[in-house]
């Protein structure tokens, strides 16, 4: 239940910044040029700034996976459609080329399709 408690952030590099903060001070930090270079707004940091990945693990785009997502060994994400969000993950050597949403879990050996979505929870299922 804690999603719906935490705001989104815009995230620089492993750095939080509260939007509202932002905003406020957005044209003094463009004229100055220490405008933040933001990688991400979200409620989550990205997963491969918190996580290692476990051994022959493939992740081809970092904003693929999101953080809290749980990977076993021998997964590979593609880029392109693939996604994999929190609380969802792999029990093993997975090829995911589609979304996982969050709460579900894929089988060692499957092949996750580009266009395919597993929904989860937040997806209302």
């Amino acid at each position: 239940g804690i999603f719906g408690l935490l705001h989104n952030v815009a995230w620089e590099g492993n750095n939080p910044i509260e939007l509202d903060w932002l905003r406020a001070n957005e044209l003094t930090l463009k004229l100055t040029g220490k405008y933040p270079n933001i990688d991400a707004v979200d409620k989550f940091p990205r997963f491969l700034q918190h996580v290692i990945p476990a051994d022959n693990t493939r992740i081809l785009d970092t904003a693929k996976v999101r953080f809290g997502a749980q990977l076993a060994a021998g997964t590979t994400v593609m880029p392109g459609a693939a996604y994999i969000n929190f609380n969802a993950g792999t029990e093993g050597s997975v090829m995911v080329e589609g979304r996982i949403s969050s709460s579900a879990v894929v089988g060692a050996g499957s092949d996750v399709g580009g266009g395919a979505s597993i929904l989860g929870v937040l997806s209302g299922t």
